[in-house]
């Protein structure tokens, strides 16, 4: 019990131990090292793991509630389903996705762990073919308006615009993104970036994140990215994004039009008009 006058250490969700074991899995990719060591992998990763997405449900916003699976199968396994040559995946993910879909071919909201970041973003996966078609035409047809409307994502330096390969983690922990693409470049052609917008948390950031502050970034992130998997669901999604983010568009106002504009135009005398 801490004395009268000091502070209680905040309640971390992921510790040393946690990269330990995902650094020896990347070392050692089979399915033999992991299920030797599954209750520490359950008890360290999986487990801190789920409880942080599902904590997140409470702060996310009705309209995301009401189109996202948030209770069944959002989580992946580490043991790959590769044919009998017994590999192991040396990352573990979760995912929010449309209710009835799948997380593998519908736009998620979704969380990825390995053994030096935590990605916190907006993807849609490879075998999701429709909804890439969706959210690239969307993009390209709208991309002046998205921009303007994301303003404050666009201007968020921490963003990073690309899949896992594209990444770095310097000796500092800051990120570095190898193939740095604009947010322009990104809406005009989301196939280049992998259709992948992520938040980066390096391991030592992770570490002195208390439960509490990574639950609010982590929902905060979903808040601030849902507007995208409208884009991938909708096929007339500005109405809903504009909703969704208390965007008032200025109404479309008649030019003026006088009556002389009338009289040259139809060759009626301006005193009977």
């Amino acid at each position: 019990t801490p004395a009268v006058n000091e502070v209680a250490p905040a309640q971390l969700i992921f510790d040393e131990q946690t990269f330990q074991l995902l650094e020896q899995l990347h070392s050692n990719p089979t399915q033999g090292f992991y299920n030797d060591h599954k209750l520490q992998f359950k008890q360290k990763v999986e487990q801190p793991f789920q409880s942080l997405m599902q904590k997140t449900v409470e702060y996310l916003r009705p309209e995301i509630l009401e189109l996202m699976e948030t209770e069944k199968s959002l989580f992946s396994r580490f043991n790959k389903n590769d044919y009998g040559k017994m590999g192991a995946w040396d990352f573990y993910w979760g995912a929010f996705y449309p209710k009835g879909g799948k997380r593998t071919t519908d736009p998620q909201l979704s969380l990825w762990i390995n053994f030096e970041r935590l990605e916190i973003g907006f993807y849609i996966g490879n075998y999701g073919t429709v909804a890439r078609a969706r959210f690239r035409k969307n993009c390209q047809e709208n991309a002046n308006k998205l921009i303007e409307w994301f303003s404050d994502i666009v201007a968020d330096t921490a963003l990073v615009i690309g899949g896992h390969h594209d990444i770095t983690i310097q000796q500092d922990g800051s990120i570095m993104a190898n193939n740095k693409t604009s947010w322009r470049e990104w809406l005009g052609d989301p196939e280049k970036s992998d259709y992948d917008l992520s938040l980066i948390l390096p391991k030592e950031k992770l570490l002195q994140s208390s439960a509490e502050q990574l639950v609010e970034l982590v929902a905060g992130i979903y808040n601030r990215f849902f507007p995208f998997v409208i884009l991938a669901t909708s096929d007339d999604p500005l109405p809903t994004i504009a909703a969704y983010l208390g965007v008032q568009e200025k109404p479309i106002i008649q030019p003026i039009y006088t009556l002389e504009n009338c009289s040259d135009e139809t060759g009626i005398e301006l005193v009977e008009l």
